[in-house]
């Protein structure tokens, strides 16, 4: 299979933490990324959560206070979190959750 190369940076310290934990399970720097990379392109998302710094949050409450958000409603959802059809309280809603 032909492969490509894929360059880009991080801080010194990050690098040298993980190539120490790679070192550590017995396996190069390079094939650990090349797992990441893999399921990334094999599952289409992020194999871990992924959560904000609090200046992340700071910028995204700063572009969200521009606009008026007050007839939002949330979507609905049931106790565990998960999307439910069910609790739609408008058409519109229901209508997303069933269609997209």
């Amino acid at each position: 299979m032909a492969t490509k190369q894929m360059l880009f940076k991080v801080e010194e310290e990050t690098k040298e933490k993980f190539d120490a934990f790679a070192k550590e399970i017995g396996i190069s720097s390079s094939g650990l990324l090349n797992i990441f990379v893999k399921r990334v392109a094999d599952e289409q998302r992020i194999p871990f959560v992924v959560t904000t710094t609090s200046n992340d949050k700071k910028m995204a409450d700063n572009i969200l206070s521009h606009y008026d958000l007050s007839n939002i409603q949330p979507l609905p959802v049931n106790e565990e979190g998960f999307l439910d059809p069910k609790l739609a309280t408008n058409e519109a809603d229901l209508d997303w959750l069933l269609n997209g």
